[in-house]
């Protein structure tokens, strides 16, 4: 099966991104091809380390937010890039533009997939019942 998984700071260090590279190498072992569509900030690029089937897209954080990145260009090539490499499913872990854009491309081109949210908001760094009231709606929204 052919994976794809739309991820914002896969290059971080930190338990999440070590976690994914654990589930990527566990579904490559198992005979499953993963593809990796991720951010980049200019400032971060030195640091990247090429790794095969990993797509990077440029982006820039949200000031409030460093976890939260925004992308035009996921919208432009990376649907591309899921026909050339018949992607059998979607796995998204991102709530901006890379999780936006493979939300699209599930419905566009009739590929099955998840969506893991975790605590949306720490992304914003807010924490009050009208605003959590308020990312409930948008989630809800986001995920039909």
């Amino acid at each position: 099966m052919n994976i794809a998984f739309f991820v914002d700071n896969y290059f971080t260090k930190n338990a999440f991104s070590d976690s994914l590279k654990l589930l990527k190498s566990f579904c490559k072992k198992n005979g499953h091809e993963v593809f990796i569509f991720t951010t980049y900030e200019e400032s971060q690029i030195k640091n990247v380390e090429k790794e095969e089937n990993v797509f990077l897209f440029k982006a820039s954080s949200i000031k409030s937010s460093h976890r939260i990145k925004l992308s035009i260009s996921p919208f432009l090539s990376a649907k591309k890039i899921l026909k050339e490499k018949k992607v059998d499913f979607i796995h998204s872990f991102s709530i901006s533009s890379l999780g936006l854009s493979s939300a699209i491309f599930k419905k566009e081109l009739k590929i099955p997939g998840v969506i893991t949210l975790y605590d949306v908001l720490h992304y914003f760094g807010l924490k009050t019942n009208k605003i959590e009231e308020i990312v409930k709606d948008i989630v809800k929204k986001y995920l039909k």
